[in-house]
């Protein structure tokens, strides 16, 4: 996800940006974990931000679902109308 594209990025930093994906996330009842938890430097900056997502004990249709809520969150966190897509 390029976070400099949020329409609040020059207020807002990409953990800032991260955080309201991933609230917006488990608010449409899906559990993503932030890239950031992961990186090798915890204050790097990167272009990109990344979430993990576990299929290992789900269900395909689950991982599915919660791949759409995902997107959906960040289409609402972008200020992106979701009839677009």
């Amino acid at each position: 996800i390029n976070w400099k594209q949020h329409p609040h990025s020059a207020t807002k930093g990409p953990r800032a940006i991260e955080k309201e994906i991933y609230d917006a996330t488990v608010e449409n009842g899906a559990l993503v974990v932030p890239g950031s938890w992961f990186q090798a430097d915890p204050d790097a900056v990167l272009p990109d931000m990344f979430f993990r997502v576990t299929y290992a004990s789900l269900p395909r249709e689950q991982t599915t679902e919660a791949i759409m809520r995902l997107g959906a969150a960040i289409r609402k966190c972008f200020g992106v109308d979701p009839t677009w897509y």
